[in-house]
């Protein structure tokens, strides 16, 4: 997602996106809650970028997870 700041497009298909809170819980390696609020702010910015590449149409694909 980095790569496409900046860059816009017609169409944004965001695929499989389970949430900020969910990614952070996974990606933060660290029990301190100070850290997984971190990552689940960073989450949320990247989330934001990928949003506001889209031109015309933006789809946001989710999934359920038992």
């Amino acid at each position: 997602m980095h790569r496409v700041k900046g860059l816009e497009f017609d169409i944004v298909i965001l695929a499989g996106y389970r949430g900020a809170r969910q990614y952070a819980e996974q990606f933060s390696h660290d029990e301190d809650v100070g850290v997984t609020d971190d990552t689940e702010v960073s989450e949320r910015c990247l989330l934001h970028v990928a949003a506001t590449r889209a031109k015309r149409q933006l789809f946001v694909l989710t999934r359920e997870t038992p």
